[in-house]
């Protein structure tokens, strides 16, 4: 799914050159990884604790953000492959 992300607003950044976006997405799936992967050593608790939750919607937030901005950059920008794309 990161993956996925980052070739969308990868293509947005390569057109508009607001490589903050790029940044976003980065910070946010580092927060959601170290979440899902980089807990204590040792730790084999089946539950989710408020700090785990609250780190994944903040990841979660970031993601969304670079996304939903590259989307409002494309629909101002008028340059034939942002047309294009947002035809489809």
């Amino acid at each position: 799914m990161v993956l996925l992300a980052a070739a969308c607003v990868w293509s947005g950044c390569r057109i508009h050159r607001r490589w903050g976006l790029l940044v976003l997405l980065c910070a946010g799936a580092a927060v959601v990884f170290y979440t899902q992967f980089g807990g204590p050593p040792g730790e084999t608790e089946m539950r989710t604790d408020w700090h785990e939750a609250i780190a994944m919607f903040a990841g979660g937030a970031l993601i969304a953000s670079s996304h939903l901005i590259n989307l409002k950059l494309r629909a101002r920008c008028h340059c034939a492959q942002c047309e294009e794309s947002l035809k489809k």
